[in-house]
């Protein structure tokens, strides 16, 4: 009877336990994982999109804080809590600069927004070989980045008006602090660099001639489409669209 109720005391404890973790974890507030304990989670988030291989998905790339429902959203985050959670939502957390973890041809499409241009040029490129390869015949990959050459023009023709939504999103943090100091170079910075984030930098022409070299059979500029673009954060207004076949 001593033995029985031990037992029922543990797993009182176990349930208590169970039901903190489940409010930390509705309430998108816990602790930060061990650097181990993130290596196995992000182990397990890769079997879990390996599994998701035989119901053709379509991928979200860098989803951020805008995932998408219907699409395997996936991103990376060092603390899983700040990871979009709700039960309509597939979120994997995962870094996409070591390539994707599903065999040839099983992804029926593959959207990415503001992504491509976290990664280093190389490490852009492999990721795009590896949509090439999981992409099914005919599969498609829709792509929008910083259009380089708009904001290159833009600052060779003094146009402050283009860079204004920048100061609208990015406020105080934009330049260098110093009062007085300010110029058009301040928005120049912020959208090549963006606070050191941004890593490589791509125009119509090198994102075409990338895709095709890859091994794409149909690369075409696009523009802003409502159906699956998200319009946040001005991104219309500073972007390119690419649509790649297989």
């Amino acid at each position: 009877m001593r033995h029985h109720g031990l037992v029922s005391r543990l797993n009182a404890v176990r349930n208590d336990a169970r039901r903190v973790r489940d409010r930390l974890s509705r309430s998108r507030v816990g602790p930060l994982l061990t650097r181990a304990e993130l290596k196995v989670a992000r182990a397990r988030d890769a079997r879990r999109l390996l599994a998701l291989s035989p119901t053709a998905p379509r991928l979200h790339l860098g989803c951020g804080r805008h995932p998408k429902v219907g699409w395997v959203n996936i991103d990376i985050w060092e603390n899983p809590w700040e990871a979009p959670r709700k039960r309509e939502l597939t979120v994997i957390n995962y870094d996409l600069a070591r390539g994707l973890p599903l065999a040839d041809n099983v992804v029926s499409e593959i959207y990415s927004s503001h992504f491509l241009e976290h990664l280093s040029a190389h490490q852009g490129a492999s990721l795009l070989s590896d949509c090439h390869r999981v992409l099914r015949p005919e599969g498609r990959l829709r792509t929008c980045v910083p259009d380089f050459s708009r904001l290159a023009r833009a600052y060779v023709d003094g146009d402050a008006e283009y860079f204004a939504p920048l100061y609208e999103i990015f406020t105080d943090r934009m330049g260098d602090g110093v009062p007085g100091s300010g110029t058009i170079m301040d928005a120049v910075n912020n959208g090549l660099y963006q606070f050191g984030e941004h890593r490589c930098m791509y125009d119509t022409e090198k994102l075409e001639k990338l895709l095709t070299a890859i091994g794409f059979q149909r690369v075409e500029a696009s523009s802003f489409d409502p159906a699956i673009d998200a319009d946040w954060d001005a991104r219309e207004h500073f972007s390119l669209y690419i649509d790649a076949f297989k």
